[in-house]
């Protein structure tokens, strides 16, 4: 274990370059176009006008530093045609909503993404975001190493805006040129609900076999325990690190048992400090309050002092460090919001009387718990928004305790580029089981249930066992659809309690009823469309980035054929039982083609592969979880109605299937 001070020098030093604030070197000269930025041609393309052209180039920035750089060209037609030049983690999107009177849609994408609403492609590694404005036809189509630009109009604006999301969104300590974002499927189980903090060794042993047995064949490979193992009240780590008398044989023996169980352990962890002997054996690494005694904060207990390399050293390294090489690779650090509102900004004379920035204090706290676990374990901070945690942790928990699908309405355009959303704990064997592991699953979130042992074991799994794993998705907005709570996210630097809701917190109320999930593969594109409430009777193709073209409309969950529809599409009551319509959309051809497996609810992105039509026959090969059915459904425009293939229980873990 490093000393704070060396590791963040260290860090500093290896820090990748940051890229530039700066509007893009913009050339134009005999119809070309080239945007060079960063030392690097972003954009190339040829512009075919008629007519006298009116050419206009502005770049300004605003009072917070964003830098929006404008080239505009008008005639009587202008065409355009060129290659946007992007990193292999840059996606196709839109920039803008849609206008106040469109169907507000969440949209993420599987793939490189091909829907007609995008009109802008950003690219995460350096930050930066080309788009065209509004008013002109636009198709952004994938490409060797990046994307294809069409754009044809009386008039084009093509807009780059460079550092999009830590300058322009105000979100200044991400910097994803240090740190990529997570792409493994995140989906497990959590004590919390289950058990509270009455949790015992035997529980986990129980869930740990329960779920080798019943989920991890699905996708379902992490157990995280949440509260209760710790000696309570907690202070020195020895408090965190040998635990209570319910886990008599310690924390290094159950991570052992967690992966013999084939499960990935995960660990519940805080910055409390509640014990008195370890402010009195340390007081100089506790924040003070005006008395110029260690100050004691609700919920936090005493708050050390982030700025002190020293309490950082005798406080966060050593936990960390332990579980980490005892083989926990899941952190979940919790009351966080407690630290920094009540604990640092609750104490700002204390920072200011110091000369220390407290965010950069709260930041020193979770940046060494990174550091101990190693860049390539799982780190989850909570919770609430946490936009000073950006580039250092992988997730947070957006909303407030218990499960809320609203939020990922009000934060999707942070979900895996800022971060991975986390919208708490999934109880799938309750009533909204369907409408919860849908959502989560649809738009590529944390996946985490809660259930008790012995209901995974007796009770239907259904709703689990189909939207597992968790596909890694972009968002097709870099825009919130619902801004109601992001907007207010700079209010994190005055908040001085966490004990409820702030503004800014995601909650479980919204308009937003739509999620879409468009699918790229490299046998077919379709779209998914999850439908939560009844508000639209009659969901148009426009809407949804689908124009133009015939599409067959399929229910996942009722397993019910919809239609053939052009223009729009009547999805009529949503189920009782499952409180929750998950439509498959597929372009008609003139050929069998595949409409959806029932193995998952992507309709065979995750399962199906070298799916062809040779002309007579249509043939591919499905990977199956051992011992489960899976009915492959077909739809044959020659009979116009559904076939059905189905592959029975068997050991063979890919099958090949054929359609004459």
């Amino acid at each position: 274990m490093l000393s704070s001070a060396l590791i963040l020098a260290a860090c500093t030093v290896a820090s990748a370059k940051t890229p530039p604030n700066e509007a893009a070197k913009l050339t134009y000269s005999k119809g070309i176009i080239e945007l060079n930025y960063n030392g690097k041609v972003i954009f190339s393309g040829s512009l075919d006008i008629d007519g006298k052209p009116y050419i206009r180039k502005v770049t300004q920035k605003g009072d917070q530093g964003q830098v929006d750089q404008v080239f505009a060209i008008s005639a009587k037609s202008v065409k355009l045609s060129g290659h946007i030049s992007a990193d292999s983690d840059s996606f196709a999107c839109s920039s803008e909503p849609e206008g106040y009177d469109a169907t507000r849609v969440v949209r993420h994408t599987y793939g490189k993404g091909t829907n007609t609403l995008n009109r802008a492609v950003y690219e995460r590694s350096s930050d930066w975001l080309l788009s065209v404005d509004q008013e002109s036809d636009v198709t952004v189509q994938p490409a060797a190493s990046g994307y294809g630009l069409s754009v044809v109009g009386r008039e084009i604006i093509l807009r780059f805006r460079p550092r999009f999301y830590s300058v322009h969104r105000g979100l200044k300590y991400f910097e994803p040129w240090n740190r990529k974002a997570w792409t493994r499927s995140e989906v497990g189980w959590c004590s919390w609900f289950a058990f509270w903090d009455r949790v015992k060794q035997e529980d986990i042993h129980d869930a740990a076999k329960t779920l080798n047995e019943k989920l991890l064949p699905y996708g379902l490979d992490t157990l995280q325990i949440d509260d209760g193992f710790q000696q309570a009240p907690v202070g020195l780590p020895e408090t965190w690190i040998k635990p209570n008398e319910k886990f008599p044989d310690g924390m290094a023996a159950l991570a052992k048992f967690i992966r013999s169980q084939g499960l990935i352990p995960g660990i519940w962890l805080t910055p409390m400090v509640h014990r008195e002997e370890a402010v009195t054996s340390h007081p100089d690494l506790f924040v003070k309050g005006e008395d110029g005694k260690p100050v004691k904060a609700p919920w936090i207990g005493y708050p050390i002092d982030g700025s002190n390399p020293k309490a950082i050293d005798t406080f966060t390294r050593p936990v960390f460090a332990d579980y980490a090489k005892n083989g926990w690779a899941y952190f979940k650090m919790d009351a966080l919001r407690h630290l920094r509102y009540e604990g640092y900004n609750s104490q700002a004379g204390f920072f200011k009387k110091k000369k220390a920035d407290r965010v950069e204090a709260f930041r020193n706290v979770v940046r060494a718990a990174r550091e101990e676990i190693g860049a390539d374990k799982f780190l989850m901070a909570c919770w609430g928004p946490r936009p000073e945690l950006a580039s250092i942790v992988d997730a947070v928990r957006i909303g407030g305790d218990g499960f809320g699908w609203e939020c990922m309405a009000q934060y999707n355009s942070f979900n895996n580029v800022v971060w991975r959303n986390d919208p708490d704990h999934i109880e799938a064997t309750h009533a909204n089981g369907y409408l919860d592991c849908t959502i989560t699953s649809l738009t590529g979130s944390l996946f985490m249930l809660t259930d008790k042992p012995e209901d995974i074991r007796t009770k239907d799994l259904s709703a689990v066992k189909a939207t597992i794993p968790v596909l890694f998705t972009t968002p097709g907005q870099v825009y919130d659809v619902d801004p109601s709570h992001s907007v207010h996210l700079n209010l994190v630097d005055s908040e001085l309690s966490g004990s409820g809701p702030r503004p800014f917190d995601a909650s479980r109320s919204t308009g937003v009823n739509l999620f879409q999930l468009d699918i790229n593969t490299d046998w077919a594109n379709w779209s998914l469309l999850a439908r939560t409430r009844e508000q639209e009777k009659s969901i148009k193709f426009a809407d949804l980035g689908l124009k133009g073209k015939k599409y067959l409309v399929f229910e996942f969950w009722t397993k019910k054929l919809l239609g053939q529809f052009e223009g729009e599409f009547q999805p009529g009551a949503i189920n009782e039982k499952y409180k929750v319509q998950l439509f498959c959309i597929r372009e008609v051809v003139d050929h069998p083609f595949v409409v959806a497996t029932s193995r998952h609810i992507s309709c065979g992105a995750l399962d199906l592969h070298d799916v062809k039509w040779d002309g007579q026959l249509l043939k591919g090969t499905c990977d199956r979880v051992i011992n489960d059915p899976v009915t492959i459904f077909i739809y044959d425009p020659s009979k116009g109605s559904l076939a059905e293939i189905n592959l029975p229980a068997g050991t063979d873990k890919q099958t090949p299937f054929e359609y004459r």
